[in-house]
């Protein structure tokens, strides 16, 4: 019998920092800056709230991928397109929620998982401040902010933190915060009925690729088809269109002055790849594309065998690199030609390793789905081909 989810959730991450601590101020409001709001008008308020809380973050908070860790332990991961697609990955199963309705993706639906995902979604758009960035109008009364007519919000008194938020009837109460020099973003929050749940923002901006949150098909369930989610934690590569972690393994890298055209590429690319042929040596993955100390690199990647097959030996001149085994923050951005796809990837896990407070142990690399050493692909391959982007991490 499936386990129902209902065990199971959380969001936001950023470093710690306080400071201007209100005079008495205790608790999640702690080291946040004493403002006159009485002076600010109702027009401008929501615009000095977002900017207190979000700065940096404003243009990330509608599409938000977060670990979620209930009371009991249980962890999840959630991937929302705010406020009404949200997608759970808990333990093996997937939930979804989309146009008002409640979805599992084996199809045994349990009351507990309905319940589960509308609280979820509840949470999730209010930890992000969901209804304050889609409000139109803001009345205030003290600390209350009616958004709407549609959601309240209250602040914590003297600040622009705020200290919970209500739609539907339904209070989130914020109760922990974590403070940058630019941003709040709130840490830790209670909703009835799930309790005091952390809550990890994990990236924010997120590209969906098409389709993954559409309903899903009863008559279509294997894996193929559908784009499945990351547990949380380092899990099996699964050409994630969002950074997961995953365990790399080890291998080395021929690198060559990158010439900048697949032409040239694949010049220089063939000789390397027959030479480890010719010393039976195992072809690692697709070529690698990197930037090192403002360097870039063309890396061919292999492995030695094993017992029984000859160790390698460097023709002179060649520079190798031995990258050994660890974890790998990986991503396959869904869109777009090999040259845009590698700009996504990087800027995707450059953002992954500032909001983790990751640390790269060594340059992001990008490997198109191409068979270089068989010839230079064509316009139509490098206008659609996959791309793996990774980089190893502490």
């Amino acid at each position: 019998m499936t386990r129902p989810v209902a065990a199971l959730l959380g969001l936001a991450t950023l470093s710690a920092c306080g400071r201007d601590t209100p005079t008495g101020a205790t608790g999640p409001a702690a080291g946040a800056r004493t403002v006159d709001v009485e002076a600010i008008a109702d027009s401008d308020l929501r615009d000095a709230i977002l900017d207190e809380c979000h700065r940096p973050l404003r243009r990330r908070m509608q599409r938000v991928k977060v670990t979620v860790t209930l009371p009991d332990g249980h962890r999840l991961l959630v991937q929302a397109d705010l406020p009404d697609k949200v997608r759970v990955r808990a333990d093996r199963r997937e939930l979804l929620l989309r146009d008002g309705a409640v979805h599992a993706f084996d199809g045994e639906l349990s009351a507990a998982d309905d319940s589960l995902v509308r609280s979820l979604a509840v949470l999730v758009d209010a930890v992000a401040l969901g209804p304050l960035y889609r409000a139109k109008r803001l009345r205030r009364e003290g600390t209350v902010c009616t958004l709407d007519d549609t959601a309240i919000l209250t602040l914590h008194a003297g600040t622009l933190l705020p200290a919970s938020l209500t739609v539907a009837g339904r209070e989130v109460r914020f109760d922990g915060y974590l403070h940058t020099p630019s941003s709040w973003v709130v840490n830790r929050a209670t909703l009835a009925p799930l309790g005091s749940c952390e809550v990890r923002f994990e990236d924010g901006g997120v590209v969906f690729p098409s389709g993954y949150f559409d309903v899903p098909d009863p008559d279509r369930r294997s894996r193929s088809d559908t784009h499945r989610m990351p547990v949380p934690g380092a899990v099996v590569e699964t050409q994630s269109p969002t950074p997961i972690v995953v365990a790399g393994k080890a291998l080395r890298l021929v690198l060559l002055p990158d010439p900048g055209d697949w032409r040239r590429r694949h010049a220089r690319y063939r000789p390397v790849y027959e030479e480890l042929e010719a010393q039976d040596q195992f072809h690692a993955g697709f070529p690698a594309l990197l930037e090192e100390d403002g360097e870039r690199l063309l890396g061919v990647p292999f492995r030695h065998r094993g017992a029984g097959h000859p160790r390698f030996r460097a023709p002179a001149g060649w520079r190798i690199r031995d990258v050994p085994k660890g974890r790998l923050l990986v991503v396959y951005p869904p869109t777009g030609t090999v040259e845009e796809r590698i700009a996504a990837g990087r800027e995707m896990l450059e953002r992954a390793l500032k909001n983790r407070r990751w640390t790269a142990r060594g340059p992001i690399m990008a490997q198109p789905f191409v068979q270089l050493h068989e010839g230079v692909p064509d316009a139509a391959k490098l206008a659609a081909t996959k791309v793996r982007v990774s980089v190893r991490i502490e």
